[in-house]
């Protein structure tokens, strides 16, 4: 009962399990897959059964000793699923012989590779060339001479069904640098020392040998269907079988990726789902939103589509791609590739996540890049030394993660970011997309301890050079954070920006002057932000009243209307006097809330016509309230008529 379960609960296809009892050690074993005959096995062990369930009792021996005779007969008996079409790096990266090495050097900059195979215009392979060879060709001012004069001749071919072992023995025991997957005369992937390397270093060489999964190759897997169906809502496990579904009618490989496969496993609430599609995205959301009735909205330049159902659920869904950066700083290039390629661009570790969505493999979790060990010990860790280099901002991704989850950041990491921010590469980085990090960043739960990082790495001048956290700012973001909790407490239907009013905090030390040049070169002073710095500009002159203020309930809220409750919270923490406090805190609570009874209907049916002078009658019932002069329905009704005489005249006539 307890095999059957766990095969239930983590999706095995086949399961071995060994207990102890006295001096006997009980197998019990499950298949649910031909390939593994799990009578066979038992038989070896003295047991016996059929091939998909059986048992064995070993006398006399420890738990340990019958489970390495298990994994010796396991070698024996299952056949090895890895092949150089699961381990192939693809698409193949080449160059033509007739390029330059300054061409080949630029290649392997752009990929950040190390090897590059030379075929030419007929596709034919060639050969291929070392980065050590064109780094040394050029440094002897050869970068003009053609690739051919300098490429090795000799490179090893394997098909795409070669085996594992066949492969692990040309890169090892024969010191072959590349290996070159050859499927009728076309050249679809490479093998090299490194993927080889992550499978043997990555795995322990039992589970390697028959790990199910037959396109997970050098990667650790886990399967995830029972954790998608606790921690995610029904409606998107069930489009994600969808997707799946169409995937295998389509014949493309379908994988959920990044953030949100991240997040199931840390029990983290993220539904915004990012599907990657190996081949053509586009085209798989196309004929997804047909079969169940969806719509599309496609970028062909980046291969990305957003499929938006009519229950307003949105999916975006990507062709698995490759970037390279042409400058620091600069948006990326962006071309079609590989699931792994298409990991390998992320920025951290913990990011790389992938679940595969294909009825055959559904749920299986793959893990290229060492993400779940980076989990496992809370460790935020980036792809490749140049990653802060080719995009800056991921500085502030760094941080933001690092306070989220409660992370460290790996030493290299840490020497890489503040490395990335001593050359200055922040500088290059347009102020709309510093300006989106930031907020990101200010969007979190606790973005008093994010700040406070910011400073450590002196991010903070790069929004502005006179911006520094000192202990004037620190005490505003306590209060900050004590105004927004008070707040919240409320239970008020009105929710709002957190990261509007530590904005404000943020950029409270900066005098006007300052202030325009920031928000300038963030462009906020456009757009949907534009309300924000506008407010901020009046800001002084609103406190000075409030704090002389001796009217009215309705006094208050005119003055107050014009602003935003997010400014107002900001005054509120800004502020060192318990009466604004008090006066801000009664237009949130009370008269913000305070509306009429009377309609526009009810004024028509007094003899109104529709016009401006509804808005007249409005206000003035709206200000009897808040000075409390009327509370009723039928008190409203005889200050209309008190109050605008000519109408109720106009009704009896």
């Amino acid at each position: 009962v307890v095999v059957h379960k766990f095969m239930e609960m983590e999706n095995l296809n086949v399961l071995f399990a060994l207990g102890q009892m006295e001096d006997r050690v009980h197998l019990v074993a499950r298949s649910r897959i031909d390939t593994v005959n799990v009578g066979e096995i038992a038989e070896k062990l003295g047991g016996g059964g059929h091939s998909h369930a059986a048992s064995a009792t070993i006398k006399n021996k420890t738990v340990s000793q019958v489970e390495r005779s298990l994994q010796a007969i396991l070698r024996a008996h299952i056949p090895p699923k890895r092949t150089a079409r699961d381990m192939m790096a693809s698409p193949a990266i080449y160059i033509s012989p007739d390029d330059t090495l300054n061409s080949a050097a630029n290649l392997m900059t752009r990929y950040n590779i190390n090897v590059l195979l030379v075929i030419d215009e007929n596709s034919t392979l060639r050969g291929y060339i070392t980065r050590q060879v064109v780094e040394k060709a050029v440094y002897f001012k050869l970068e003009k001479l053609k690739v051919n004069e300098y490429m090795s001749i000799e490179v090893v071919t394997v098909s795409p069904d070669t085996p594992l072992a066949e492969i692990q023995d040309l890169i090892i025991r024969h010191k072959a640098r590349i290996i070159a997957v050859v499927d009728a005369g076309s050249v679809p992937g490479v093998i090299t020392r490194t993927d080889i390397l992550q499978i043997l270093v990555g795995e322990h060489p039992a589970e390697f040998l028959y790990d199910p999964v037959p396109d997970s190759p050098g990667i650790r897997t886990k399967h995830m269907a029972s954790l998608l169906r606790e921690r995610l809502p029904r409606r998107y496990v069930r489009v994600l079988k969808q997707f799946g579904q169409v995937g295998d009618m389509l014949g493309l490989n379908i994988y959920l990726v990044g953030g949100v496969v991240r997040d199931v496993l840390l029990n983290q609430k993220n539904l915004d789902v990012d599907i990657v599609v190996e081949e053509d995205g586009i085209r798989f959301a196309q004929e997804f939103a047909r079969l169940h009735g969806a719509r599309v909205r496609s970028h062909s330049k980046f291969g990305t589509a957003k499929v938006i159902f009519d229950d307003g659920l949105k999916i975006d869904v990507a062709t698995a791609r490759m970037e390279y950066y042409e400058f620091p700083g600069a948006l990326p290039v962006v071309e079609t590739s590989s699931l792994k390629r298409d990991l390998s661009r992320r920025d951290f570790t913990i990011n790389t996540l992938a679940i595969k969505l294909n009825k055959k493999d559904y749920g299986t979790l793959i893990d290229h890049f060492g993400a779940l060990a980076d989990m496992k010990m809370k460790v935020l860790r980036v792809l490749h030394n140049l990653s802060f280099v080719e995009d800056p901002t991921r500085v502030f991704r760094a941080i933001r993660f690092e306070q989220r989850f409660g992370f460290k950041i790996g030493k290299l990491t840490l020497a890489l970011m503040r490395n990335a921010v001593k050359i200055n590469v922040l500088a290059d980085v347009s102020g709309h997309r510093l300006f989106l990090e930031l907020m990101l960043l200010l969007k979190e739960k606790n973005p008093t301890a994010a700040i406070r990082r910011m400073d450590e790495f002196k991010l903070l001048e790069f929004i502005h050079p006179a911006m520094a956290l000192d202990e004037d700012l620190n005490h505003l973001l306590e209060e900050i954070r004590k105004v927004i909790s008070w707040y919240d407490l409320l239970f008020l239907d009105e929710e709002i920006d957190d990261w509007k009013v530590y904005f404000h905090g943020l950029t409270s030390g900066l005098a006007p002057p300052e202030l325009h040049e920031a928000t300038d070169r963030m462009g906020l002073k456009d757009g949907a932000n534009a309300r924000l710095i506008a407010q901020r500009e009046t800001l002084d002159t609103l406190l000075e009243s409030l704090f002389r203020f001796n009217s009215g309930n309705y006094s208050l809220y005119t003055i107050l209307r014009p602003y935003d409750t997010e400014t107002l919270l900001y005054l509120m923490a800004k502020a060192n006097s318990e009466k604004v406090r008090k006066l801000i805190s009664t237009y949130l609570t009370k008269l913000k809330l305070t509306g009429v009874l009377l309609t526009g209907g009810d004024l028509i049916a007094m003899g109104f016509k529709p016009g401006p002078v509804f808005k007249q009658v409005f206000e003035a019932i709206l200000e009897a309230r808040m000075n409390s002069t009327v509370s009723t329905r039928e008190e409203e009704i005889r200050l209309v008529g008190e109050r605008f005489p000519a109408a109720a005249a106009d009704r009896k006539a």
